[in-house]
């Protein structure tokens, strides 16, 4: 029977992680793009060997997660939750009784992650 009850919240949160996966691979490749495009020119000119130029780029990893952790997050749930919006699955949830807040508590639970995550990414690691 517990398994029945939570049936509905691992059915939202298997519809908004994929999307969140996806938009933090995403925004963490073009931001760390960015961040790394200055250190190519020297890279192409061979005035610093690779190793260093490798190590400063994992460097910079936890300052860029930092910033795409929660836009991902947002991202994510806002795209899985509307396309639960446009199939009319959250309508269907509504008319059989369920709370607003069962249906949003999976979504929270994943921002409290990611808020604990990038908050020990922006206070341990980043510095």
């Amino acid at each position: 029977m517990m398994s029945n009850r939570r049936l509905i919240e691992r059915y939202i949160l298997k519809a908004i992680f994929p999307y969140i996966l996806i938009s933090l691979i995403l925004l963490t490749a073009i931001i760390f793009a960015q961040q790394t495009v200055r250190y190519l020119e020297a890279i192409f000119h061979g005035l610093v060997p690779s190793g260093f130029v490798y190590g400063v780029a994992l460097a910079l990893l936890p300052n860029v997660l930092v910033f795409t952790i929660p836009m991902a997050v947002l991202a994510g749930t806002i795209i899985g939750l509307g396309r639960m919006g446009s199939d009319s699955e959250l309508v269907a949830m509504r008319a059989a009784g369920m709370s607003t807040f069962r249906m949003l508590w999976p979504a929270l639970a994943l921002g409290a992650i990611a808020t604990i995550a990038a908050s020990y990414l922006n206070l341990q690691e980043a510095p």
